[in-house]
């Protein structure tokens, strides 16, 4: 049998104008909380401090309940007997929690302000708050905008009440599927959804 010539054909693609243009992947972000059924249980629910501490691979961030404490004021052996590769946060929660969670992504600080409190009521030894915004790096300028909103919740509410209730407040503004969150003692998870 004799060899045969290919043949050659040649498919050009073109966009369909009336087709969406294809949505970007949403950047994950993962959540360990307690008081969930498949996490392991304190047998006793109770309000107490306590410390988190978390290492993350290179790029990503962590915030959790508590406030950020600074690498420098913690120091560990295990921190002397480990090989690098990663970054370690640590928050501890001085006023009693009875919920811990941890919210790891790769996270942008975009905005941090202290904001003054007034202690209404006597015996409050909270005068200020820092508010700290965390954000997926596409959610920047979203998360500028939470930030004077989240401001303005926590003056309206500790005049209400007369105090506030933590020195810091953490929140993270991740990318989602659909709209929710999580809150937690120290910070609050906000899924923004995402244009389909």
């Amino acid at each position: 049998i004799e060899s045969q010539s290919l043949d050659v054909d040649t498919v050009s693609v073109t966009a369909d104008p009336q087709e969406p243009a294809p949505a970007l992947a949403i950047e994950p972000h993962f959540l360990l909380s307690n008081r969930l059924v498949w996490y392991p249980q304190n047998p006793v629910s109770d309000y107490a401090t306590g410390t988190v501490r978390v290492t993350v691979p290179p790029g990503y961030r962590a915030i959790a309940s508590g406030a950020p404490v600074p690498a420098s004021k913690v120091v560990s052996l295990r921190d002397l007997l480990t090989q690098p590769g990663g970054t370690s946060f640590t928050f501890r929660a001085d006023q009693p929690l009875r919920y811990l969670a941890v919210a790891i992504a790769r996270l942008v600080r975009t905005d941090e302000r202290i904001v003054k409190v007034a202690a209404a009521r006597p015996g409050t030894d909270i005068e200020s708050v820092v508010v700290a915004v965390e954000t997926h790096p596409r959610l920047q300028s979203r998360g500028r905008q939470i930030a004077l909103q989240s401001q303005n919740i926590l003056t309206y509410f500790a005049s209400l009440l007369g105090e506030a209730p933590f020195t810091a407040m953490t929140i993270g503004l991740v990318e989602a599927e659909t709209p929710g969150g999580h809150s937690r003692g120290y910070f609050a998870l906000l899924n923004d959804p995402q244009p389909k």
